[in-house]
């Protein structure tokens, strides 16, 4: 391919190569043409008596505003995660305490309530 264009940069040959192989796969695999079927393929420059270079545009477009990968979240600030640790930490103790009381209970709290 170099020595064929050979005024065009490579590092557009290379991009040449990977379309033009996608669109032989597309059009063979995707679209079942053969051979015999080439002739048939007529590239539309109008639908309808309009441009449709456009439809591509905007689709360049919309794909633009996609972000690449997701923002990663912001982490909790140091003293909103210390504040949460101290108040989980009370009610597991008091959580605790509470079970204990109940399963350590005098047998004649027990009594009482039947």
């Amino acid at each position: 391919v170099k020595t064929s264009y050979p005024t065009v940069k490579e590092k557009y040959l290379n991009e040449y190569c990977f379309s033009g192989a996608y669109i032989l796969t597309l059009l063979l695999q995707g679209y079942n043409f053969t051979g015999n079927s080439w002739d048939q393929i007529h590239f539309m420059g109008k639908i309808e008596d309009s441009n449709a270079g456009w439809t591509l545009g905007y689709m360049l477009n919309l794909t633009n505003m996609i972000p690449a990968e997701q923002p990663l979240s912001q982490p909790l600030p140091r003293s909103t995660y210390i504040s949460l640790m101290v108040i989980f930490s009370l009610i597991l103790v008091a959580v605790a305490i509470i079970g204990l009381f109940i399963c350590n209970k005098p047998s004649y709290f027990w009594k009482e309530a039947v």
